[in-house]
């Protein structure tokens, strides 16, 4: 059974309440761990090597279905939202720069 009120987020308390938060309209994106991107930008600052060069950091897509299949297995009796139809790019961006720099 699903307990609590989330009064730090409507769009948590939507997706529990069975409805569809504004997020749920904002196409799938591109996610990177914070740690990363601090060590990107030191990395930048400190390697003789890096030098005007744009530093693609990208792991993981995000989608809105994630978010409600992360409710569900943490309250498999609850019921939420539908899932919503997303178009997912599957595209590849050349981020092998990045990953050089963070090993």
């Amino acid at each position: 059974m699903w307990h609590g009120r989330f009064e730090y987020s409507w769009n948590v308390e939507a997706i529990v309440g069975g409805q569809h938060p504004p997020c749920a309209l904002s196409p799938p994106h591109e996610l990177v761990d914070i740690e990363d991107v601090a060590l990107l930008h030191v990395a930048a600052l400190t390697q003789p090597d890096v030098q005007n060069e744009g530093i693609i950091a990208m792991t993981f897509h995000y989608t809105y279905n994630k978010t409600l299949d992360i409710f569900r297995k943490l309250a498999p009796n609850h019921t939420f939202a539908e899932q919503v139809d997303e178009v997912l790019d599957n595209g590849t961006v050349a981020n092998g720069r990045a990953e050089e720099l963070l090993k």
